[in-house]
């Protein structure tokens, strides 16, 4: 998508083609979110509530400070840096947890053993 960006964007029109850096920051939020969905799953499937709502509340919290204070000035691209910290924020919070999570399930399962 990255590669034909460009041409897609310059099918919609002049406004269009000149967006490829904003289409660039949203391909890698999505891709962020993308590697990090199995973390946020694992996390969702052992209900770790505090570890849900703190990554929800910070990520949010960030991505919502950052549109209210440079989306006036610098506009889409202010919004889609927005998204893209958020979604570092929430994908990096949930693959932490779950690697504590697992540590913890190894743990587990080492003391059901002995």
């Amino acid at each position: 998508m990255l590669i034909a960006a460009p041409w897609l964007l310059h099918l919609f029109g002049s406004p269009y083609a000149a967006l490829g850096g904003l289409f660039t920051v949203v391909l890698c939020m999505q891709w962020i979110n993308g590697a990090g969905r199995p973390a946020i799953r694992l996390l969702s499937a052992y209900w770790h509530r505090r570890l849900i709502r703190n990554a929800l509340c910070i990520s949010a919290g960030v991505a919502i400070l950052i549109s209210l204070l440079a989306t006036r000035r610098h506009g889409a691209y202010a919004a889609a840096i927005a998204s893209l910290a958020g979604a570092l924020l929430i994908n990096g919070q949930a693959i932490l947890g779950a690697l504590r999570t697992s540590r913890t399930l190894a743990v587990a399962d080492e003391l059901r053993a002995v």
